[in-house]
C-alpha cells in the first residue's frame, strides 16, 4: 500500500534517478538557458564545445552561435544562451581557448537537461478522490519555482508545493493542467481522471512521456489505468536460505503499465531471490506509485 511518506520518498528516488549533479544544470523545454564560462580569465580566443565519447575518446564538437537560438556574449565572460530548448540540446558543454590543445574541456563541464512538465495522479484517502502533482522530468535548477494550476484550461490557483492540496473527485469532463509561474506558454498536457473504484483508477493523457511507454507518439493521446495500492509480496520458498518478491497491485497489470524495482532506494533489476538474512531493503512501483519499502531480517535493516 501507498504509504503516507511515499511521496517524499518519490521525490528522493526522483532526485537520484535524474542524475542532477553539481555541475548540471535542469532548464524547461521552450524556455531559455545561459552557460556561463568557468575560465579565470575569458580570452578573445574562447570557444565553447559539446562533449561526447567515441571509440573511448573524448570528442568535442565546437558550437557556432547563429545570433537567433543560440548567442554567445563576449561581454558577458563568454556565455552562451540557448533559447527555445529542445530535447537535443541535452548534452555537456564546456568552454575553453581554442589555441590550447592540452587543456581544451579539462574541468569546467557543465551537463545540460531539457524538462518537460507532466501531471501524475495519485490516489488519496477516499475512494473517489486523486491528488495531483506538478512533476518535471529533472529537479528545475531555477528556484524558487511557483505551479500554476488549471482546470479546464482556466486558471484554478498557484503555490509554491508541486501538489494539487485539495483532493479532487473524479469528473470525465474535466481536465487538469499546470504550468510555472513565468512559463504559463509552455503547459503540461492536460490530463482527466476517470473509473475511480476501491482498486484502480484510469488517467487520459492529452499526450507526454506518460504515454511513450505504450510504443506510440508522445504526441498522441493515451490512458492509462493504475492501482490505488502497490505492494511488496514476500514469498517463502523451500530453501531457508532466500525468498522471493513480488509487486502485488490492487487491481490487474497491463501491459501499459511499467514496473520497476529498488534495491535501498536505487534501481535495480527485478529481483530473482534474495538472501533470508539480508539487510537490504526492497520496494517496487508501478510507473510512479511506489510501495513501502520491505527488508526481511530487521536486526540489521539499513546497515547498508
Amino acid at each position: 500500500m501507498l504509504s503516507a511518506g511515499a511521496e517524499c520518498v518519490f521525490m528522493g528516488l526522483f532526485l537520484y534517478i535524474s542524475g542532477v549533479g553539481a555541475n548540471s544544470i535542469c532548464a524547461l523545454k521552450g524556455s531559455s538557458v545561459d552557460l556561463h564560462c568557468s575560465a579565470q580569465l575569458p580570452k578573445s580566443s574562447m570557444k565553447w564545445f559539446t562533449v561526447r565519447w567515441e571509440d573511448n575518446k573524448k570528442v568535442q564538437d565546437q558550437i557556432f552561435a547563429d545570433g537567433k537560438r543560440v548567442n554567445i556574449s563576449e561581454e558577458s565572460n563568454f556565455t552562451i544562451t540557448i533559447n527555445d530548448l529542445r530535447e537535443s540540446d541535452k548534452n555537456t558543454y564546456c568552454c575553453s581557448d581554442v589555441n590550447d590543445k592540452l587543456n581544451k574541456c579539462q574541468g569546467g563541464e557543465i551537463q545540460l537537461l531539457v524538462a518537460d512538465l507532466q501531471v501524475k495522479v495519485f490516489p488519496a484517502t477516499g475512494e473517489k478522490t486523486v491528488s495531483l502533482m506538478c512533476s518535471s522530468s529533472c529537479p528545475l535548477t531555477e528556484s524558487p519555482v511557483v505551479y500554476i494550476w488549471y482546470k479546464n484550461t482556466e486558471f484554478l490557483y498557484q503555490d509554491s508545493s508541486p501538489w494539487y492540496q485539495e483532493l479532487i473527485s473524479s469528473e470525465e469532463s474535466v481536465t487538469y493542467s499546470c504550468a510555472l509561474k513565468g512559463y504559463e506558454h509552455l503547459r503540461a498536457p492536460e490530463v482527466s481522471v476517470a473509473s475511480l473504484t476501491s482498486a484502480c483508477f484510469t488517467v487520459t493523457y492529452a499526450k507526454g512521456r506518460m504515454c511513450s511507454n505504450q510504443q506510440r507518439p508522445e504526441d498522441e493521446p493515451c490512458s492509462i489505468t493504475y492501482p490505488r495500492e502497490v505492494q511488496v509480496h514476500v514469498q517463502k520458498t523451500e530453501d531457508w536460505w532466500d525468498f522471493k518478491l513480488a509487486c502485488n497491485t490492487s487491481c490487474p497489470q497491463t501491459e501499459a503499465q511499467t514496473i520497476t524495482w529498488y534495491k535501498n532506494r536505487r534501481l535495480e533489476p527485478e529481483p530473482q531471490s534474495v538472501p533470508s538474512f539480508s539487510p537490504v531493503s526492497y520496494s517496487c512501483a508501478v510507473e510512479h506509485l511506489l510501495s513501502d519499502e520491505v527488508c526481511e531480517y530487521e536486526p540489521v535493516c539499513g546497515l547498508l
